[in-house]
């Protein structure tokens, strides 16, 4: 069986403010990844206060992997520093979603990475390069 905590990127669905995004600890680069597809210029919040809780999330996560692995055992796998990365976070550059498309960017932009790049191009503010299945999986989910 493979462990979760073996894998490339571990991704984390986050939702704050109507808005989704997803935090991925990406062990291959060794970052703490933020996809957000939101530009804030002229929103009433800033990049940095939408995500200030990305800290606490990767503390939460590292206390859940070693309850469910043991302390001794996390610890053997020689582990990145996930709360340290956390607060100096790496924003992935994404494309731009249109209005209250980030559930759909999200889930598309989770489908597409292979641990270091998008191995598909898409859009911008563009749903319809989406497929329909994908579209109604998200309209069920969201």
């Amino acid at each position: 069986m493979r462990e979760p905590v073996d894998g490339k990127c571990v991704l984390i669905p986050h939702f704050k403010s109507s808005h989704y995004t997803i935090y991925g600890l990406n062990r291959i680069t060794g970052t703490f990844d933020i996809f957000d597809t939101r530009r804030y210029k002229g929103f009433h919040i800033t990049r940095g206060q939408h995500h200030e809780e990305r800290v606490e999330v990767a503390r939460r996560l590292v206390a859940v992997m070693k309850e469910v692995y043991g302390e001794e055992e996390y610890n053997k796998k020689n582990h990145f520093d996930w709360v340290a990365l956390a607060e100096k976070c790496n924003y992935v550059q994404t494309p731009e979603q249109g209005a209250n498309e980030c559930a759909f960017y999200v889930l598309k932009l989770a489908t597409i990475l292979d641990g270091e790049k998008f191995v598909e191009k898409i859009k911008s503010k563009d749903v319809s390069n989406f497929s329909h299945p994908f579209y109604l999986i998200t309209r069920i989910l969201f």
